[in-house]
């Protein structure tokens, strides 16, 4: 957002005159993100997603699963993350966390998957769920 601001200065000089600081800063973040409520902006998100996708409501999705490395610590595993992505317009839906992979993970794509129509990765074979 920083190189953002550095590179459009004149435009938002313009639009809010002239100021010494045009880019949020560290603290700025620090301070705003904790009072944001994350399910309503999760939501807002969702239907932003939903407005401005391309894929047909019909395009099949494929589920991607990947164990993030350096990740685990004494007590945990790493975390598995799940990816939904459509197969020809290559948009992704959106990534959760998971509780595993293999059978759990097509358990998983089954569960979350709008259209039924979805695919595991290649880790546990491209089928049809």
């Amino acid at each position: 957002m920083a190189q953002w601001c550095r590179d459009h200065r004149c435009l938002l000089q313009g639009e809010f005159g002239p100021r010494l600081f045009l880019a949020p800063s560290g603290s700025l973040y620090r301070w705003l993100l904790p009072q944001l409520d994350a399910c309503a902006l999760e939501r807002v998100l969702g239907k932003w997603v939903q407005a401005t996708t391309k894929a047909p409501a019909d395009e099949p999705l494929a589920l991607d699963g990947k164990t993030i490395r350096g990740a685990r610590t004494g007590e945990q595993a790493a975390p598995h993350l799940l990816a939904f992505v459509t197969h020809h317009s290559q948009e992704a839906f959106f990534q959760v966390r998971g509780r595993g992979a293999g059978r759990q993970l097509r358990r998983e794509a089954a569960q979350r998957s709008a259209t039924g129509a979805a695919t595991a990765d290649a880790k546990s074979g491209i089928m049809p769920i």
